[in-house]
């Protein structure tokens, strides 16, 4: 796996109570060619997930969580730090996008006009990532939170590969 915009490491993984997490174990094998890693308790990450799910009828992307064990393992696999909420993460290929790009990487997949985001990809990635984190500093205040991770529902279960997790381990903080 390669990483497009490294951010500082750390290791071993962790989930969100601090519990060490076995990479191999849980990451899916096969790994599906699109995977977005949220914030599972972001209002405005997990709007994102349901409108990015409403426009891939296909499903063709599938989600896990920042928060959930597979969300770390899935961040160690393509070598970013796990245990951090505050950026978002396409995995396209093997590649992990973070920030915009992965957002804009993500607009590319969806059907409707969303595609034609991807002219933003010019612009350079300092200046779009500033804007982002502007928006990603201020997510809660502005969205607000949830005190759990979203339950995908019966008919979109397949595409969120932390959905056993979900199910078995109802989580406190994601």
């Amino acid at each position: 796996m390669s990483v497009e915009s490294p951010l500082p490491t750390e290791s071993p993984a962790v989930d969100a109570t601090g519990a060490a997490t076995d990479v191999a174990a849980v990451i899916p094998d096969p790994l599906p060619a699109n995977i977005v890693l949220y914030d599972g308790v972001c209002n405005l990450c997990t709007g994102t997930v349901r409108f990015a799910v409403d426009r891939d009828p296909e499903g063709r992307i599938h989600y896990a969580s920042l928060q959930s064990k597979l969300g770390h393992a899935l961040m160690e696999h393509v070598g970013l730090p796990s245990g951090r909420y505050d950026t978002f993460v396409f995995v396209e290929d093997g590649v992990a996008h973070v920030r915009s790009t992965a957002a804009l990487r993500l607009a590319k997949k969806l059907r409707g006009p969303w595609p034609a985001m991807s002219v933003f990809l010019i612009v350079p990635r300092p200046i779009r990532d500033f804007v982002y984190r502007l928006v990603s500093k201020s997510r809660y205040l502005w969205f607000g939170r949830t005190d759990a991770c979203r339950i995908p529902t019966p008919d979109e279960r397949e595409r969120f590969l932390d959905r056993d997790e979900q199910l078995n381990d109802p989580p406190s903080a994601g």
